[in-house]
């Protein structure tokens, strides 16, 4: 995931952006595949590069994406509080089988069981990117009226839960309330 600030107008307003796992059934598997971009900006290139980017093979998820602004929420941990990972520990994180490299190397696999936790109030359990604000102290919100946003997302889903097969692969939240949402 590629973020720069100096491309996102109304960079004052908050914005949240989720790439989500998030099931009502068995399980579902996808995979987010690099390069991915949440704004109109070029993945990073050169030396510092993920490794995916760079031809070779990825072993953790930050050598495929750009997880610079961003946390992990897993669908692990105690009811209604799933385990959430920042930066700097998301860098060197990955946790097998719910946030993992494929087995390619050059794509990131979220897992979501329908018999995990969720989140408060939520009845459906997750795994997903949330993007922070560059001091990793809050959510980033984006603004439906003001500023220009693009999420880019390349996603592959591996498998869909049996009861309900449909998911939501990519949502944005403004405030208290979705933007958009990729329901497959």
């Amino acid at each position: 995931m590629t973020h720069n600030d100096s491309a996102r107008p109304g960079r004052g307003r908050r914005g949240r952006l989720a790439l989500a796992s998030a099931l009502p059934v068995a399980a579902l598997t996808t995979a987010l595949v690099a390069p991915v971009s949440v704004h109109a900006a070029a993945a990073p290139a050169g030396p510092d590069a993920p490794a995916a980017t760079q031809g070779g093979r990825a072993d953790l998820p930050s050598e495929v994406l750009d997880l610079g602004n961003w946390k992990v929420t897993l669908p692990i941990g105690e009811e209604e509080r799933p385990t959430e990972i920042f930066q700097p520990e998301l860098d060197g994180y990955s946790k097998d089988p719910y946030f993992t490299v494929t087995r390619s190397g050059k794509a990131v696999r979220f897992r979501a069981p329908v018999n995990c936790v969720t989140t408060s109030g939520l009845k459906n359990p997750r795994t997903e990117l949330r993007e922070m604000e560059s001091d990793g102290s809050d959510e980033i919100e984006w603004s439906s009226t003001s500023g220009r946003h693009t999420m880019t997302v390349r996603e592959a889903f591996t498998h869909l839960p049996e009861d309900k097969p449909h998911v939501v692969g990519a949502q944005i939240h403004g405030g208290d309330d979705d933007v958009t949402a990729l329901r497959l």
